[in-house]
């Protein structure tokens, strides 16, 4: 279930993005084609004629949209009917080439309007089903409420001397007790990019970094300095805590538009989750096995993480 969850919200955040918003360009016609069947070419060419190629008919419905949207002339650039009329014959004439062609039947093609497809109505439901089942004001203002509660009641500034070998930071810190000053020794010695601020970190939040990073920060006194260095991911650390204030929550306007996204994504999870619950779903697992290794022979080596301020913080 986990799984599932997991790549549910990749499925949400791509729906929710499209939500309101117009279709990109090539969507329309691409949706169309990708039903396999009529039902969508006759809706749109429910309206009367502004064209026809070849016996094919442009519809007003699809005219109206591509003008609308600037789809083919793209936004700001305004066109006139004659111009719109003559790219979309161009392009039913480029359509009408690529069924002679039989191009919809190759496999690869057929995926990518079948994606396409996918994206498109993915995004309708998903709007239609918010549209059914709005966010009230008052889910708005429980959400505020707990999510203040999940908020950090302290924020800290620090400064951090990033090395490769533990050696090294033992040294560093024998200089800080001899009484050098920090500042300098990250300028000179740290391989993060804050080292030309002295290895100034600015206010960040608990949660802003990985865990080693934080409990250090949070055992020090104000002024103090990591005794002994800390381990991450990304080297090992010394790190110094200059001073701490008190995180005040924003307020509930200045948040609203993130606590709405959230429990869209909430309602549209649980939608899913009861449409798994009553489908059959059967996974070809031999299959899956055979896609994904061909997806992680594509997908190459990541790179190591380089010393930015950006990779000391969690995801």
């Amino acid at each position: 279930m986990k799984h599932h969850v997991a790549l549910t919200g990749a499925l949400l955040a791509l729906v929710l993005a499209g939500c309101g918003q117009e279709p990109e360009s090539g969507q329309p016609a691409a949706g169309a084609e990708a039903q396999g069947g009529p039902a969508g070419q006759q809706a749109l060419a429910s309206g009367e004629a502004v064209a026809l190629v070849d016996g094919e008919p442009i519809s007003t419905e699809l005219f109206q949209l591509f003008a609308d949207s600037g789809m083919l002339r793209g936004p700001g650039n305004a066109a006139e009917p004659r111009e719109i009329l003559d790219d979309l014959i161009d392009m039913e004439l480029l359509v009408q080439q690529a069924e002679d062609w039989d191009l919809p039947a190759e496999p690869e093609i057929a995926a990518q309007l079948k994606a396409q497809y996918y994206t498109l109505m993915a995004g309708y439901v998903a709007e239609r089903y918010l549209e059914q089942h709005p966010v009230d004001d008052d889910a708005i203002a429980e959400a505020y409420a707990q999510w203040q509660q999940e908020l950090p009641d302290t924020e800290y500034q620090a400064r951090h001397i990033l090395v490769d070998e533990q050696a090294q930071a033992e040294s560093l810190i024998a200089e800080l007790d001899q009484g050098a000053d920090f500042a300098e020794l990250a300028q000179a010695n740290s391989k993060d990019s804050t080292a030309s601020r002295g290895g100034d970190l600015g206010w960040f939040g608990p949660q802003q970094m990985v865990a080693p990073f934080t409990e250090a920060v949070q055992s020090l006194e104000p002024g103090s300095y990591t005794k002994q260095p800390v381990q991450t991911q990304f080297g090992w650390h010394v790190v110094m805590l200059e001073q701490t204030r008190e995180l005040e929550p924003p307020p509930l306007d200045e948040v609203r538009p993130m606590l709405l996204n959230r429990l869209r994504a909430e309602k549209l999870r649980s939608f899913l989750e009861t449409q798994r619950e009553q489908t059959a779903i059967e996974v070809n697992e031999s299959v899956l096995e055979d896609v994904s290794a061909d997806a992680g022979d594509q997908a190459g080596t990541p790179a190591a993480p380089g010393a930015t301020v950006p990779d000391v913080a969690t995801p």
